[in-house]
């Protein structure tokens, strides 16, 4: 629903500009759109990307299968709670992000990591100052620009810091954020899904006095009344899916906002992080999919990045009974008490993954799922924490069906193995290229074009 919907009798212009405030979330009318646009099938400009990166690699025993082509039915464990998108899910090997190597510069390999992953730009030392480049995110948000109210996301599950150094020299900035406005600027991170919540629908952080309160709910429920009216004038022509997607809306809005305000008002903890109202790591992490979830299927912002952690973390995740940080056990030098703990790490993210992934599958969007026109995007810009290299990183892709994009993309179910040294930006590039958004054959970072399928296995 446009605002264009909005032009409507029962609505005076006062009504109109308080609305505009309120209820900028209001749901779409995908299968409407469909019926007036003659059934024409589903544009791939109109689709969504989501980044999803983990820190400090992963043990790849657990996640990579032993060979290229079909996937096996019984996933290696890291990636088992993928299992019920096994058709909807591509593992991508041989991808290699070259200006994460240290190619003259010495130490500092997280920092080169998270901040060449999505820009394939070589960072530098530079005494903590920043020169990077825009990253692939940015620029599929800026070529979907219009679009949408905001046209991208940058989250992440820790506070990031843009000044200073850390790791080894490099500015604070590359390690903290995967999302680059420009050469110099990160995107803004959002830590915390309840007030990344109130900013996206609008909806107060539960600190009115109930007066205040029962004024705004009065008001808020004439306007969804408004809304009801102007549905039902929509319904004439609407299939049945969209008439009930108003109140499947309002439902989904109400459960998230029950849940933030259940814990009161967020807070920041010792260690600088914004856990909101939640006791670990895995219920926050699950509430801010279900709110970029929300925001995708609303199109508040069809691209968006989201960080499991900051590269380097060493977040101790006391809900798995460990008691070192993430980083430290990732130089597990082959112990295998560290090795078996980082790979309960692996399978708390992926589970993440996995949660997230449902609950677009769970939201229906045209003739299929939201699933289906969301591309995601999951890896890390290190293999193996303990040797930090950053060739065969790990890689998955799953859903984007209907977006028609090229066969080394949209393949599901396999296991793709890429040549060795291929550069990830390549995958990229194709990306960009598929959303009309790169220049073709130009590539993108330190791909010279988008991937090849010479040499490939597995397709």
């Amino acid at each position: 629903m446009t605002l264009g919907h909005l032009a409507h009798p029962v609505l005076n212009r006062r009504e109109l500009l308080a609305w505009s405030g309120a209820l900028l979330g209001l749901p779409l009318l995908p299968d409407l759109a469909t019926a007036r646009d003659g059934g024409r099938a589903f544009n791939r400009a109109h689709g969504r990307v989501v980044f999803v990166y983990t820190p400090n690699g992963l043990i790849e025993e657990t996640f990579r299968p032993a060979s290229a082509g079909a996937l096996p039915e019984d996933l290696p464990a890291t990636l088992s709670p993928l299992h019920p998108f096994l058709n909807r899910l591509q593992v991508a090997s041989g991808l290699t992000c070259d200006k994460a190597r240290a190619n003259g510069d010495g130490p500092g390999d997280h920092a080169r990591a998270s901040a060449a992953y999505l820009t394939g730009v070589q960072p530098l030392k530079s005494d903590g100052q920043i020169s990077l480049g825009m990253s692939a995110d940015q620029q599929l948000a800026r070529s979907l620009l219009g679009r949408s109210r905001d046209a991208s996301l940058a989250l992440s599950m820790d506070r990031g810091r843009t000044t200073g150094q850390c790791d080894s020299g490099y500015s604070c900035a590359y390690q903290n954020h995967i999302s680059w406005i420009d050469d110099t600027r990160p995107a803004t991170l959002h830590e915390d899904p309840a007030q990344l919540f109130q900013r996206l629908f609008r909806i107060d952080p539960g600190r009115l006095e109930p007066e205040q309160r029962a004024r705004r709910d009065a008001r808020r429920e004439r306007l969804l009344n408004r809304t009801q009216e102007l549905a039902r004038s929509l319904a004439r022509e609407a299939p049945a899916s969209d008439r009930s997607r108003l109140e499947q809306y309002r439902e989904g809005l109400e459960e998230l906002r029950q849940r933030f305000a259940s814990g009161g008002a967020p807070q920041v903890d010792a260690e600088g992080l914004p856990p909101g109202s939640f006791e670990r790591y895995s219920e926050r992490a699950d509430a801010m999919g279900s709110v970029l979830a929300l925001a995708l299927e609303q199109d508040c912002a069809p691209v968006a990045t989201w960080m499991l952690g900051q590269e380097g973390s060493n977040r101790r995740f006391d809900e798995l009974g460990l008691d070192e940080g993430h980083h430290g056990l990732s130089h597990h030098q082959g112990e295998r008490s560290k090795v078996d703990s980082l790979c309960a790490i692996d399978l708390l993210h992926t589970e993440r993954l996995a949660r997230f992934t449902a609950d677009l599958a769970e939201r229906p969007c045209r003739d299929s799922d939201l699933l289906a026109h969301t591309l995601i995007v999951f890896g890390s810009g290190i293999r193996d924490g303990n040797r930090h290299d950053h060739h065969d990183l790990p890689v998955l892709l799953l859903g984007g069906e209907a977006l028609q994009l090229p066969e080394l993309l949209g393949r599901r179910g396999r296991h793709v193995v890429h040549p060795r040294e291929t550069p990830f930006a390549g995958l990229l590039a194709m990306l960009l290229d598929s959303f009309g958004a790169g220049r073709r054959s130009a590539g993108f970072g330190d791909a010279h074009g988008p991937l090849d399928s010479a040499g490939v296995e597995g397709l």
